[in-house]
């Protein structure tokens, strides 16, 4: 249970509030996934009080995952859009065997792709096709769903054929979208998530909840600090794997 949880809702961003969050939703509206959405076209437009819960990950597949195990207890199949291109290593032991978990949790992985990191002598659809094809062939998934890292400072929101971007047009039609960006909700969008009848797009962050309602400079301090304790125990348990096989090695020598 949380230690601590401010008393004002909207600044309560602990595991504990999002659960209460989700559990709200799930009882007045229908959870979609972005590869749902994708298979509905323009029929997404006749579902009644649905609800793409999507997840943009910017720094911590350890974090993710709690996320997933909150939304799948919660009888959510949410969308997680993972960065080939940022802090973290997706293909490393651990964070591919987070993002493992995270699938067998039932959820959808996308592609969070971020335009500034890409080759400005190629084609950028390409370089995203790539980057799926990659997510694809290591996860043996099939992946439909793009989402852009910061839209409203990179201005680039790419539509390719073969894949739904959670900015497309007809998500936005008739259509509630909130994110907890920076940990802070737009004015009146916490009451309205709760309010909204209709479509729903809820983009979460795994850097703004925490068991203890965190702020995000404590949550970016405390990933670091779990990603160099992941990095010791590591380096020690390669160490202790190299002193064995020299163990051996003199066993043998004789």
């Amino acid at each position: 249970m949380s230690g601590y949880r401010p008393k004002n809702k909207e600044e309560d961003f602990s595991y504990r509030h999002y659960n209460e969050i989700l559990a709200h939703l799930r009882s007045t509206h229908k959870p979609l996934t972005f590869k749902d959405a994708y298979s509905l076209k323009n029929d997404i437009l006749k579902t009644e009080n649905y609800i793409l819960l999507r997840h943009d990950v910017e720094e911590s597949l350890f974090r993710a995952l709690d996320l997933a195990e909150i939304d799948h207890k919660n009888d959510f199949r949410s969308t997680f859009f993972i960065l080939l291109t940022g802090k973290y290593n997706c293909f490393s032991e651990h964070n591919a065997r987070n993002i493992r978990e995270i699938i067998n949790y039932g959820h959808e992985i996308g592609l969070h792709y971020d335009v500034t990191k890409l080759n400005d002598s190629c084609s950028l659809e390409d370089q995203i096709v790539q980057q799926i094809k990659m997510i694809e062939v290591f996860f043996d998934i099939d992946v439909k769903s793009i989402a852009p890292h910061m839209p409203m400072r990179n201005g680039v929101v790419l539509d390719i054929d073969g894949y739904k971007n959670t900015y497309n047009d007809i998500l936005f039609r008739k259509t509630l979208y909130i994110t907890d960006s920076s940990q802070k909700w737009r004015k009146d969008a916490f009451n309205k998530l709760l309010k909204h009848k209709g479509g729903i797009q809820l983009l979460i962050h795994d850097n703004t909840w925490s068991k203890d309602s965190h702020s995000i400079q404590a949550i970016s301090i405390l990933e670091n600090i779990e990603e160099l304790q992941y990095n010791i125990d590591s380096s020690l348990k390669y160490i202790n794997q190299y002193r064995l096989g020299i163990d051996m090695r003199k066993v043998n020598d004789k």
